[in-house]
């Protein structure tokens, strides 16, 4: 089998070809272009000063990245901004990379929260808190316009949905609302704004339909008025044989007029007809006598 030799240069525009259009981290091409990978072992030492060479940052691209200081703190606000749980627990969890890091660069993950600039001691208490704050944090979640569906809470508010279920309804998030003072259905509102959705849906399609009829119908109609523009244009050159027959038809009028005095031309030729019969007669008298 032939196998191809491989040089510092062509490794190099091997990995350039595909920049942008394959991942260049190690694993990948370990696994997919194994004798490139090992070629680049042997002339460049490691994979990092491969793509060092060919012009890249070796932290850009690897797939397994380090955590830095700011990027865990950075990660923690991104997390408070979207409301997640930032208990310990919860973390350890979902978010085990960033626990771990953090516990590395911080020493503890309270250490980390600080220095995120967030109150540890709120976090922690979100564990502890009374049915009264509960109530309380509910009753601002409906006055502010938001969702207080299952799955709604799930996805935005766990720690709120999983505390109010304990404290105050007893497994129910149902009951929970209700001991808050709301008296709502979540499930018919829900349906009722996917039977608003599906209604403008419906709506928005049969405006898209009436402007294609409209179209359709301006396009034959203009496509009708080019047909008989050219169905005029076909017949307006049939119109001067008629002319032509009218012109033809003169002389036959001409005739007729022609025709009128006809008794008296038949009279006149007649008339011309006897007389040189008459005069030719003494001519032929006048021979006989001189023979």
């Amino acid at each position: 089998m032939f196998q191809r030799r491989w040089t510092s240069e062509k490794i190099i525009s091997h990995i350039l070809a595909r920049e942008g259009v394959e991942p260049l981290n190690s694993h990948y091409y370990a696994t997919t272009y194994p004798d490139v990978y090992a070629a680049a072992e042997r002339f460049f030492g490691s994979w990092c000063n491969t793509l060092e060479s060919c012009g890249f940052s070796y932290q850009e691209i690897r797939k397994y990245r380090t955590w830095n200081r700011e990027r865990v703190l950075n990660e923690i606000r991104k997390l408070s901004e979207v409301h997640s749980p930032l208990s310990s627990k919860f973390v350890q969890t979902d978010h085990r990379p960033l626990y771990m890091a953090a516990l590395k660069r911080f020493g503890n993950w309270g250490n980390a929260i600080r220095a995120a600039g967030l109150e540890y001691r709120r976090i922690r208490l979100r564990r502890l808190q009374t049915p009264e704050e509960l109530k309380e944090e509910i009753r601002r979640l409906y006055q502010r316009g938001e969702s207080l569906s299952y799955t709604y809470m799930r996805n935005k508010y766990q720690y709120l949905l999983a505390s109010g279920m304990k404290k105050l309804g007893d497994g129910s998030w149902v009951r929970a609302r209700e001991v808050c003072g709301i008296h709502i259905n979540c499930r018919k509102l829900a349906a009722e704004a996917r039977k608003a959705a599906l209604q403008e849906e419906e709506r928005k399609r049969q405006e898209r339909n009436e402007k294609q009829r409209q179209k359709r119908l301006q396009k034959k109609q203009q496509q009708q008025a080019e047909q008989q523009a050219l169905l005029k244009a076909a017949k307006a050159p049939k119109a001067q044989p008629k002319k032509a027959a009218a012109v033809k038809s003169q002389p036959a009028k001409t005739a007729a007029v022609k025709t009128k005095p006809a008794k008296a031309v038949k009279a006149q030729r007649a008339k011309t007809a006897k007389t040189p019969a008459a005069k030719a007669q003494p001519v032929k008298t006048a021979a006989k006598k001189k023979k």
